[in-house]
């Protein structure tokens, strides 16, 4: 599903281009009715159904639609960090959600509301740390120590700002 939707979305130009933009209109539509078919509305999500919608919210924040890719992060971090949100368990489901939370924070550093932004990173690491078996788990949550770091550099906190700095570089030194 997410290589179609990647696939409609690079052709589409190119139908455009064509005098067929009809055409990429009735793919996308597809696409959607898919996307809508393989991710319930409620109930549990599964691993792809979530891969998917991680995908999809941080292409449409790279795209520089912030309020379609933050609703959709933002949603799906609510979704499946609630009892029965996701239909597979640990540690890959913490993995998920801590990679959910972990981009919602991101859309939160842009918010007036710096704290925010870090207590929710703070939720992503530890979701990510309870998932450590993984090793994608552990960079991306030395990735997230990372992004706290820089977080409080900005908001002036030197000492919490090194203190991150050293919980990730610690968790990057086992990485190799």
């Amino acid at each position: 599903l997410t290589l179609a939707a990647e696939l409609v979305q690079a052709a589409s130009g190119a139908l455009a281009g064509l005098a067929l933009a009809e055409s990429a209109a009735t793919l996308r539509q597809k696409i959607d009715r898919a996307a809508a078919a393989a991710i319930p509305a409620e109930g549990p999500l599964s691993r792809s159904a979530v891969q998917f919608v991680l995908l999809q919210a941080d292409k449409l924040l790279q795209a520089g639609q912030v309020e379609q890719g933050a609703a959709l992060a933002q949603g799906l971090a609510q979704r499946i960090t609630a009892d029965k949100g996701q239909s597979y368990g640990p540690p890959e489901a913490l993995l998920d959600q801590g990679l959910a939370v972990r981009l919602l924070a991101t859309v939160l550093r842009a918010s007036p509301r710096p704290e925010l932004a870090a207590t929710t990173l703070r939720r992503a690491i530890a979701l990510l740390g309870q998932a450590r078996s993984l090793p994608e788990a552990r960079l991306a949550e030395a990735q997230a120590w990372r992004d706290l770091a820089d977080l409080s550099l900005g908001a002036r906190q030197a000492e919490a700002a090194e203190e991150a700095a050293q919980r990730g570089l610690e968790l990057a030194q086992r990485l190799e």
